[in-house]
């Protein structure tokens, strides 16, 4: 897994941050200038808004996205970001009601928080990397397939407030060599309710605090690893589930 660290000096000109807004509601490439409002692709220091309603995807299918930031998701409609790519930056991202991140492939890096009504869906077989990176979810976040993986420093924080429900049978783990350990906060519900083989959270510091529930109704859901958990709320689990 390669990072790549972009540094911007200012001499005698400096370029200029935009706010670049998606606007072709049919869908398409996140690399076609004419999507935008004002016209170009969306460079690392400009803040991006794909909130017009409709019903459409923004896609990313090769390459690597560097924004500001991220705010995806309108009034009405739904709109979806999708991205099988080697690696996605972003400094700040907010997932709003309607929006939906479809992640198959790539990293994410800094921070996201996905609001009352927004998605984040982990789908495909290809592995994820969640580095440096901090989820407050307040959504749904659902995890269908492939390996989700954590690294970085400082370590992966996973704040979790609203459902996080998994339907595949896959690990959550660190990059090879990762030090830091990653933390998931739970206050919502962590739910397995898909697939009869077992998903694990492996090596998170795991606390599940008043209010927060565990809930398997399908297969086995394993916790490893870590050197603190805090075993508060509820865990529950379905006739024929570990």
């Amino acid at each position: 897994m390669k990072i790549i660290f972009v540094a911007l000096f200012a001499f005698s000109c400096t370029a200029n941050a935009a706010i670049r807004t998606w606007t072709n509601t049919l869908g398409g490439n996140w690399f076609s200038p004419i999507n935008w409002s004002p016209n170009g692709v969306p460079g690392t220091i400009d803040t991006v808004n794909i909130t017009n309603d409709g019903t459409y995807t923004v896609s990313i299918p090769t390459g690597t996205v560097a924004v500001a930031s991220i705010n995806l998701g309108g009034s009405s409609g739904t709109q979806t970001l999708a991205f099988d790519t080697s690696e996605t930056l972003t400094n700040a991202g907010s997932i709003r009601a309607n929006g939906i991140l479809n992640m198959s492939n790539g990293s994410l890096l800094g921070s996201v928080v996905v609001q009352p009504g927004g998605q984040i869906i982990f789908s495909s077989p290809g592995n994820k990397f969640l580095n440096a990176f901090t989820l407050i979810n307040q959504g749904t976040v659902t995890w269908t397939d492939g390996q989700l993986l954590n690294g970085g420093q400082p370590a992966t924080v996973i704040s979790n407030g609203g459902q996080w429900l998994i339907t595949g049978n896959n690990p959550f783990s660190p990059n090879a060599g990762q030090t830091n350990t990653p933390v998931w906060i739970n206050t919502g519900l962590l739910r397995p309710c898909g697939g009869s083989g077992a998903s694990q959270i492996s090596n998170f510091n795991f606390a599940n605090l008043g209010g927060g529930t565990v809930d398997t109704q399908f297969g086995t859901l394993r916790f490893g690893g870590g050197t603190r958990t805090l075993l508060g709320g509820t865990f529950t689990a379905s006739s024929g589930a570990l």
